[in-house]
């Protein structure tokens, strides 16, 4: 079934257009189809009660018109989808948003090829070359983490849910100067990164999770981080 998606490039193909975008500067975005993406666009015609424990850890403080609108423009407006590599159910339910919102996709990767690049020192290697702006819940303890791997983090943008978008967007706007923005911030991050590309003319990618493995290393525990999130989510009413 994933063939249907388009053709999909690994992550040496990635970094080389990257690295191509960066050198010739011009914008370059990269969104990923997480189970959150899925959850948003597909709430008019399926629901996972399971999934809404989720919700607000992955950044989903709404659903409405307004937010499917923006997030299946996301995904047209991205260079790059990742989108391979879910389960049946999950394809299934991936080829029904993309004939529901009418997407097509000529060129896809790994839905976790933020993870790849986490792991990969070639990307590392590229991130330590530029300058770099991280965004997200954690964007404060990452930027230490990426600094003391040789990373030039010339700033960190904290981010929580749909509403900050807009003052997330002017901070960026503006930064005087930057390469690269690593965007963790759940479903709010896939709306921004082609937003943030087309605005600043910089290279904009959603890296998810990555963040916090990066930070936590081996104590790295999601369904910790998000249990956590949503007791201090209960404690503030």
């Amino acid at each position: 079934m994933e063939e249907d998606f388009g053709h999909e490039i690994y992550l040496d193909e990635v970094l080389d257009a990257i690295t191509s975008s960066l050198n010739l500067k011009k914008p370059y975005s990269l969104v990923r189809f997480g189970h959150a993406e899925m959850a948003v666009l597909s709430y008019k015609f399926y629901r996972n009660p399971g999934f809404e424990y989720y919700y607000k850890y992955d950044g989903i403080t709404e659903l409405s018109e307004n937010i499917t609108l923006r997030l299946s423009n996301s995904f047209r407006n991205a260079n790059l989808v990742g989108m391979t590599n879910h389960t049946p159910k999950d394809n299934k339910l991936l080829k029904d948003i993309m004939n529901y919102y009418k997407l097509s996709f000529p060129v896809v990767c790994n839905a976790w090829i933020n993870e790849e690049m986490r792991k990969s020192e070639d990307f590392f290697d590229i991130l330590r070359t530029r300058k770099v702006v991280i965004v997200g819940r954690r964007a404060k303890e990452a930027a230490e983490k990426f600094r003391g791997l040789g990373v030039n983090v010339v700033s960190n943008i904290g981010h929580e849910g749909f509403d900050q978008i807009p003052m997330t967007m002017k901070a960026i706007s503006d930064m005087p100067d930057f390469d690269i923005a690593l965007i963790s911030a759940g479903v709010p991050a896939t709306i921004m990164c082609p937003e943030v590309a087309k605005m600043t003319g910089k290279v904009a990618i959603d890296f998810g999770s990555a963040i916090d493995v990066l930070v936590d290393g081996d104590k790295f525990d999601d369904e910790k981080l998000v249990a956590e999130f949503n007791r201090k989510m209960r404690e503030r009413g």
